[in-house]
């Protein structure tokens, strides 16, 4: 049986900042279906696989302080206002800080592009932001070695 994880200590890092107040981070990843269906391919449809395509969703607690020692939502902004591409790491780590990636976990570090970014700032509430991240290239997986 596979070992269980709790997704609470997978944290993303932008560049070499933890992003800050992280709720949810989703990866998805899709290859696009190519259709090569032919007059003699019968009643069913025939498939080859193309292109993939990678996606990272992440959520949180939207820090304002442009000095905070995390990266937050101004850097996000700043990459997407740019046009410019952003490194992007996630693994499982033993601490909240970001700083001791676990033994043997994976570590996924793409080049990406900000394709949408939120914030929402209530009343009474926590201002809170959202992101998609758009991955350019091949991601790169990686074992963290003890």
């Amino acid at each position: 049986m596979a070992a269980k994880r709790n997704g609470t200590l997978v944290l993303i890092k932008v560049a070499t900042k933890l992003l800050v107040g992280q709720n949810s981070l989703s990866y998805s990843k899709a290859a696009t279906m190519i259709e090569v269906s032919s007059k003699t391919s019968g009643n069913h449809s025939e498939f080859e696989s193309g292109r993939i395509t990678d996606t990272l969703s992440v959520s949180g607690i939207a820090s304002t302080d442009k000095e905070s020692t995390k990266a937050g939502y101004w850097e996000l902004y700043d990459a997407i206002e740019a046009g410019l591409p952003v490194t992007v790491t996630f693994v499982q780590y033993s601490d909240e800080a970001g700083t001791t990636a676990v033994t043997g976990s994976e570590q996924i570090s793409v080049s990406c592009f900000v394709s949408n970014l939120n914030r929402e700032d209530p009343d009474n509430a926590a201002s809170t932001f959202s992101v998609d991240l758009q991955v350019t290239g091949d991601p790169t997986r990686t074992t963290v070695a003890p």
